[in-house]
C-alpha cells in the first residue's frame, strides 16, 4: 500500500509496515494528505535503507519516522508533529507543541503508546508486549 513515486521534495513517512496499529494510523494520514504532501513507505520496503541510509540504525520500536528531502529525520512524537503541519486535518492542534511543557508530555504520551501498541489493536508478534 505505499506509495511508489519517489518526489525528493515531499517528506517521507516510514512506519512500521507489520504493526496493524502504525498501518491504521497511516491509513488515516494518507486520508488527510489530499494535497499528497508525504509519501508512505513501510520500514521493511526492501529500498527503505537505501534511499535513506540514515535510518539503518533507528530501531522500529522507537515509533513512526518522517524524512525530510534535505535528509533530516524526525522520530515519533517529532515526527508526528511534522506530520501534523503538514495534514490540514491535523493543523488545528499542532500549535500545543510550541506551548511550555506540551513537547515533553507528548513525547511521553507517544512512547507509552508505542511501548503499548500491542493492548492497542496490534496482532502482529512484532509489536511485543513489554
Amino acid at each position: 500500500m505505499s506509495q511508489t513515486v519517489h518526489n525528493r521534495t515531499s517528506a517521507t513517512v516510514i512506519y512500521d509496515g507489520d504493526c496493524q496499529f502504525c498501518c491504521l494510523w497511516v491509513e488515516r494520514m494518507r486520508r488527510c494528505d489530499q494535497q499528497q504532501q508525504l509519501e508512505f513507505i513501510p520500514r521493511q520496503s526492501s529500498d527503505s535503507e537505501q534511499r535513506f541510509p540514515q535510518i539503518k540504525d533507528i530501531d522500529l520500536d522507537e515509533g513512526i519516522l518522517l524524512v525530510e528531502p534535505s535528509g533530516k529525520v524526525y522520530v515519533a512524537a517529532d515526527a508526528m508533529y511534522q506530520i501534523g503541519k503538514r495534514l490540514p486535518g491535523w493543523k488545528f492542534i499542532v500549535w500545543l507543541y510550541h506551548v511550555p511543557g506540551i513537547k515533553q508530555a507528548t513525547r511521553k504520551a507517544y512512547q507509552t503508546v508505542a511501548i503499548n501498541r500491542k493492548h492497542l489493536g496490534c496482532k502482529s508478534d512484532h509489536c511485543k508486549l513489554r
